[in-house]
């Protein structure tokens, strides 16, 4: 009986450890594996900040975004706002402005005239006639194309026919013997001296016969010609076109009919013609007065970003 009440209390104890102890994980306030004799709890250590997982040793970075900075675990970011009076936008660099006037400018070559004028002299051009048009940079030449007249010609000899050049070809003669030696335009034979001559021959010798050889016509072309005709003996190539030009008034240059005029006008390239004289409106630019904008600034939290380091813990 008396070893059954001891087994009875050890087992009250250890059931009254264990109620504690779960108590004590559910709180935190102790781990199980310091329970179960995670030794490596004990045999490691980290530095100040990091957290001892295993042999291992782990801390959290904050890294803040562009334009705010890190404040405990928080990131914050100033903003400023500005804000003009009344009549006045914001600029930049914390200014405000205003239009305060205008300025006016006129281009290169141009003279102000007035508050908001710009002028310069009027070009002087010919007063050309219907048809004709301004010419050249004295003011006083007028132009118009020429008449334009198109014909063939035979610029490398020959007589025109239509659109082509017919000339007669070049005349070749050649001689040749059927019985015989040619000698020039002859073929010669040598006899004996009782001999007679062959029939055909007549004797131009006391051993000689002689008759006229037979005369063979040939007829060539020169480079870029060809034949023509039936007989062969002319040779053909197209004409060349060729445009001249005339005219009815003025001098002819080139394509062109030029004459002078004395009766003349002005014209304006840009602007508008007042006499003489071309307008246009000056160039408008605003003149500003600046004043400084009214800054408030704002303090804003922003998320920020997280990375881990890990390093190797230090064994005791």
């Amino acid at each position: 009986m008396k070893g059954s009440k001891q087994t009875k209390i050890i087992i009250a104890v250890v059931a009254v450890f264990f109620v504690v102890a779960i108590g004590l994980i559910a709180t935190g306030k102790i781990k199980l594996s310091d329970m179960m004799g995670n030794t490596a709890q004990g045999r490691y250590t980290c530095p100040a900040g990091y957290v001892l997982n295993g042999t291992k040793c782990t801390r959290t970075i904050i890294v803040c975004p562009s334009g705010s900075v890190k404040s405990g675990n928080q990131c914050i970011k100033k903003i400023t706002n500005y804000t003009c009076p009344t009549g006045y936008t914001y600029y930049s660099g914390g200014t405000c402005r205003k239009v305060s006037g205008y300025t006016y400018t006129c281009p290169t070559g141009w003279k102000k005239s007035g508050t908001n004028r710009c002028v310069k002299n009027a070009t002087k051009i010919a007063q050309c006639p219907s048809g004709w048009s301004n010419y050249g940079t004295s003011g006083v030449q007028c132009a118009t194309a020429a008449t334009a007249k198109q014909s063939y010609v035979c610029s490398s000899g020959g007589t025109l026919s239509g659109k082509n050049c017919i000339k007669d070809a070049t005349k070749s003669i050649s001689y040749k013997c059927s019985s015989g030696t040619l000698s020039g335009n002859s073929c010669i034979k040598t006899i004996g001296y009782n001999q007679t001559c062959p029939a055909g021959f007549v004797r131009s010798g006391s051993t000689t016969c002689r008759k006229s050889a037979t005369a063979r016509y040939t007829y060539t072309c020169p480079s870029g010609w060809t034949k023509y005709g039936s007989s062969g003996m002319q040779c053909i190539k197209n004409a060349n076109l060729t445009t001249t030009y005339s005219c009815a008034q003025g001098q002819l240059k080139g394509s062109m009919c030029i004459q002078a005029n004395k009766a003349q006008r002005y014209t304006c390239s840009n602007g508008q013609l007042s006499g003489t004289s071309c307008i246009i409106n000056a160039t408008q630019q605003p003149k500003y007065q600046v004043i400084g904008a009214t800054a408030t600034t704002k303090t804003q939290v922003v998320v920020p970003s997280k990375r881990y380091q890990t390093i190797k813990a230090t064994r005791r």
